[in-house]
């Protein structure tokens, strides 16, 4: 499996560590690259200005900062190399991500379902590269 680039893992320090303890333990069934986990209020608008998000900030788990060394309870992932039309490889990752989370007890809801119903099709907005924690 591929290493987290330095860049990578300067975003990964903006998440919760719960959450990347998941990012990590997917990490290793499959390839994935970290596209980012914390937004700050431009980027978070930009964002929501593109059609990414559903959220201005500060209202998305990309915009927590309340843990000291952590400011973010999201993460956006995707295959690497990357290719953003293969959706399988969105798809091997949500599984990834969720058999992770099921492993480490730390619970995680995916872009690919949001209602949380385990069908991957009925979602009004899918977010393939989106994770992030439960509370």
């Amino acid at each position: 499996m591929r290493q987290f680039s330095d860049k990578e893992k300067e975003k990964l320090e903006l998440v919760n560590p719960r959450l990347v303890s998941v990012v990590n333990e997917a990490a290793k069934e499959i390839d994935i690259f970290v596209v980012c986990g914390h937004r700050d209020q431009h980027d978070q608008d930009l964002a929501f200005a593109q059609g990414f998000s559903k959220v201005k900030f500060p209202n998305s788990k990309h915009n927590k900062s309340n843990y000291p060394n952590a400011k973010s309870d999201a993460v956006d992932l995707c295959p690497y190399p990357i290719d953003w039309n293969d959706h399988n490889k969105f798809y091997a990752i949500y599984r990834a991500m969720m058999n992770a989370s099921q492993k480490l007890g730390i619970k995680v809801r995916a872009g690919a379902d949001f209602n949380q119903d385990g069908n991957l099709t009925n979602d009004k907005f899918i977010d393939l590269p989106h994770f992030e924690l439960v509370d």
